[in-house]
């Protein structure tokens, strides 16, 4: 049972304990007020000072000289530098006192050729190998992230959107248009497939052509329209054969919305994507040699799919879009009707059809709404679980990988900008506006972040003489760097001859060169 007296015992403890951590933390404010912290970079100049003439730079309170004391156990002045060299004395790393050789230290580490713009732990390694600041690990990490070269060409690392289903309610209301091509011209001189798919029934239709120009591709798609029926909604990508002044002015006499994709977001019209690969896939298997008769097996292959089952669905497109199924040739074991088959009275089989087609649609809407949950599962596990970060008003770098891909330009930047970002959509399209002041809308999982450094370029560089001395085992731009004490040993007589030895530059296997009195592995 804990007494009276040990209770106040413990309060007593508590309040003494109290004091202390407020006597600390008074200290370190008073400290900042007085004078600098350790991880400003005025204490190693003053650690400097202290070493090379035994004085303290003001401001110095009694605190600091003695923390000065205390570390410079771990450094070591020489040519009027200063080097950290651990408790163990075992590698002697420059310490960087000025913002300039800072940032001439990344620009060497990172920049130059020999850093190969390497990524955080690449520059942060070579940059340690020979330099020393107390906020090393932040400034290279910054350093890296502000690299406008690495941000051009960088893999993307951006979130994903959130995966938006297109919702339908009927047959032959919403339709994605697309184009396969160009494929080897035919016998009909044919290049072209367009193809057009019915998001509700999955209904496919596909149409060949021999170029794709504007009216040729409104040919076809007009002809569709009065075979099938008028639609709500037409959904094309941003390809010139779709949006142009032909087809705005078609759909609007025909009281058609026209939805645009956002620039090589293929996703957007998924449904008539997937139609395009099922096309091509079957196609394959049923071409010449020569691949120039794929027009006479097309529509056998467009015939096959709107007879096959869909997983969404679970029914046929032809059974969804004509409400009965089809009559296929193969099908030989069909039973014929015989003379006792009575055929019902067509107004109470009407009235069943009707009440057949509800009971159907609402499975049918019941199905594609499962299909839609179950693909965005399957996305959200997929895709990398990153939420985006860009806002409004940001500067961010575009996507060009698409181009590069069809350019074949394997030495292209893989992004381009920076550009601002105007307004971002409830589904992730961003408007952005480039340097001429034109807008465009990309979709945000092809857009990633720029950073700028701050106060970028204001910092000139200075030039650092290279030190003598690195690490033992780590990478090392000297050859002469010894582990230990041994730094404080004189040239022997070979290395006094290799100094003053130039290789014949003839010879294809040197290894070494004299430059500036200076001798460096090659």
């Amino acid at each position: 049972m804990r007494t009276h007296a040990h209770c106040k015992l413990s309060r007593g403890t508590d309040q003494v304990g109290n004091a202390k951590l407020w006597f600390r933390s008074h200290c370190r404010k008073q400290l900042v007020k007085r004078g600098f912290k350790m991880k400003d970079l005025r204490f190693y100049r003053a650690l400097k000072e202290y070493i090379l003439s035994g004085t303290f730079t003001p401001p110095c309170n009694k605190k600091m000289r003695k923390e000065m004391r205390r570390v410079s156990e771990n450094f070591i002045a020489k040519d009027n530098r200063l080097f950290y060299t651990g408790p163990n004395k075992t590698y002697m790393r420059l310490v960087v006192c000025t913002e300039e050789e800072k940032r001439s230290v990344l620009m060497e580490c990172h920049n130059s050729g020999t850093g190969n713009h390497n990524g955080v732990r690449g520059t942060r390694d070579r940059v340690i190998a020979g330099y020393f600041w107390p906020t090393l690990m932040k400034d290279v990490t910054e350093w890296v992230k502000c690299c406008r070269r690495c941000q051009l060409n960088d893999p993307m690392k951006t979130g994903t959107p959130v995966l938006y289903s297109i919702k339908v309610k009927a047959a032959w209301e919403v339709i994605g248009l697309d184009l396969i091509g160009p494929l080897r011209e035919t016998g009909q001189k044919n290049k072209y497939v367009l193809t057009m798919t019915d998001l509700y029934t999955k209904w496919v239709v596909a149409e060949p052509l021999q170029n794709k120009t504007a009216t040729e591709v409104s040919a076809a798609i007009i002809k569709t329209l009065y075979l099938f029926g008028m639609v709500k909604k037409i959904i094309t990508d941003q390809g010139r054969e779709f949006v142009n002044e032909l087809n705005e002015n078609i759909f609007a006499t025909l009281k058609i919305k026209h939805a645009v994709s956002s620039a090589y977001h293929p996703q957007t019209n998924g449904q008539d994507e997937r139609t395009n690969q099922n096309v091509k896939r079957v196609l394959r298997k049923y071409v010449n040699e020569s691949h120039n008769d794929w027009d006479i097996h097309l529509p056998a292959v467009v015939y096959g799919i709107n007879t096959a089952k869909q997983s969404s669905t679970r029914h046929t497109p032809y059974f969804l879009f004509f409400h009965r199924h089809p009559h296929l040739p193969e099908v030989m074991n069909a039973c014929p009707m015989g003379e006792d088959f009575k055929i019902a009275d067509p107004e109470d089989d009407l009235d069943t059809r009707v009440n057949e087609m509800k009971i159907l649609n609402e499975k049918v809407l019941s199905n594609i709404e499962n299909a839609q949950k179950r693909q965005q599962k399957s996305y959200r596990n997929r895709k990398r679980k990153l939420m985006s970060t860009i806002s409004p008003g940001d500067e961010v770098l575009i996507s060009q990988d698409f181009n590069i891909k069809q350019r074949k330009d394997t030495l292209a930047d893989r992004h381009k900008g920076p550009f601002t970002v105007d307004s971002i959509s409830k589904k992730g399209v961003a408007s952005v506006v480039k340097d001429n002041g034109t807008r465009c809308c990309i979709n945000v999982s092809r857009l990633r972040p720029f950073y700028r450094l701050e106060n970028h370029g204001a910092v000139p560089c200075v030039s650092l003489q290279d030190h003598e001395y690195g690490t033992p085992d780590e990478a090392t731009d000297h050859p002469y760097a010894f582990s230990g004490e041994k730094w404080e040993k004189d040239l022997g007589p070979l290395q006094e001859k290799l100094l003053k030895y130039v290789l014949d530059k003839s010879l294809p296997a040197a290894e070494l060169i004299v430059k500036d009195d200076n001798l460096s592995y090659t």
